[in-house]
């Protein structure tokens, strides 16, 4: 059977995508963790190691605001009790928590205050975890999907480039998303055992 030309290619060209799409995403992570090594580099700090935890939590938070079609750094409502909160994905804590790349006992002490069981987080805690995360759509053109591009964006950020630039920080996991709209949705998190 000979298909016609006008068919064949647009196939061709979509299972070649369909094939690619996994590498392509891996690539770019990897690239945006390279980048960020080199700003912290021209900043005389240490760079951060890749951790596939981290990597984790940051590819749920990116696929997460996809699926919800905003950047946001909380999902949904915040747990209002300890057992809720520990199976809570709300915040970046609870997520690398979650991921197994820190313990709860790390971070927080539980305490009874009033005749109830308070969750208080230990000094020096928010120093363990930082996420940045950014968010290009259709609009803004083929850099949402350039780590170069986006890299830079945070760097031109006071609050991202204070994360990025966090000297106390390890290791490092990216995760990035694209809706079928074309949004991209970008998370980086940070880590320090």
């Amino acid at each position: 059977m000979n298909c016609p030309p006008k068919i064949v290619m647009p196939l061709v060209a979509l299972i070649l995508a369909a094939a690619s799409a996994p590498v392509f995403a891996e690539n770019i992570l990897v690239e945006t963790a390279r980048r960020i090594n080199a700003e912290r580099r021209k900043h005389k700090l240490r760079p951060v190691k890749y951790n596939t935890k981290l990597a984790v939590a940051a590819q749920s938070q990116a696929k997460w605001m996809a699926g919800e079609g905003k950047m946001l750094h909380l999902r949904g409502k915040q747990a209002s009790t300890f057992a809720e909160w520990k199976k809570s994905n709300h915040h970046p804590v609870n997520r690398v928590i979650n991921g197994g790349y820190l313990k709860w006992e790390t971070l927080f002490v539980l305490t009874n205050k009033g005749g109830k069981q308070v969750l208080v987080a230990k000094p020096r805690a928010n120093e363990h975890v930082g996420e940045i995360i950014a968010h290009g759509n259709p609009k803004s053109g083929p850099g949402r999907f350039r780590p170069r591009v986006i890299v830079t964006g945070w760097m031109n950020s006071p609050g991202h480039r204070k994360t990025i630039l966090t000297a106390g920080f390890q290791e490092i996991g990216a995760g990035f998303a694209r809706t079928k709209r074309g949004d991209a949705f970008w998370c980086v998190v940070f880590g320090q055992r």
